[in-house]
């Protein structure tokens, strides 16, 4: 069986996941995606609050 999602409910799962952790809001956050062929898919995870300074 396989499931598929949709790049933007990876990425809001990000966010929730990453604000959960950070005790902030999801639209605080900022995910980018990115594919490697030989590691797989993988998201870096920032905080666009940090970035605001």
């Amino acid at each position: 069986m396989k499931l598929y999602f949709s790049e933007q409910d990876i990425i809001d799962s990000c966010c929730v996941f990453a604000a959960r952790q950070h005790g902030c809001h999801p639209e605080d956050m900022e995910v980018d995606l990115q594919f490697h062929p030989d590691r797989g898919v993988h998201a870096n995870v920032r905080s666009r609050l940090e970035h605001a300074a």
